[in-house]
């Protein structure tokens, strides 16, 4: 058997200095995001639910929220709300997405504290994302 060659493994380690959160419970979506920011240089953790992405965003660094506004359990405005009233949080920009396409939606999410509202079927994948990294700081 080897030995471990700890630099050789340090190299296959992926390392971010900006992080975004994707929530959304499709899965495959959830995989394009990740290779296109990834691409850019841009570490990706993801959360299918309301209740995860604000465990998520309370524990880890996270530069931008790109999020689906329908999802099971607690909704894409019940987290910007909770995220709204906490100082800690904010401030943290959030792009919500929806394949729901109408402005109603849209504009329940910029007055909840959305940066940005998204319509899925409006943009590709690869557009979305290049419309979120424009947030990241």
């Amino acid at each position: 058997m080897q030995p471990i060659n700890i630099e050789e493994l340090k190299g296959k380690i992926k390392h971010f200095d900006k992080w975004v959160l994707i929530v959304d419970d499709d899965k495959q979506l959830k995989e394009i995001y990740q290779r296109e920011f990834e691409k850019q240089k841009v570490g990706v953790l993801d959360a299918e639910t309301g209740f995860e992405a604000i465990d998520i965003i309370k524990n880890r660094e996270i530069n931008v929220v790109l999020m689906d506004l329908l999802m099971p359990g607690l909704k894409g405005l019940e987290v910007l709300e909770i995220l709204q009233k906490d100082k800690k949080t904010k401030n943290i920009p959030v792009i919500t997405c929806s394949a729901l396409a109408k402005k109603m939606v849209a504009k329940k999410a910029l007055a909840g504290g959305a940066k940005l509202h998204l319509g899925k079927s409006d943009f590709t994948p690869q557009e979305i994302v290049q419309k979120v990294l424009k947030f990241i700081r």
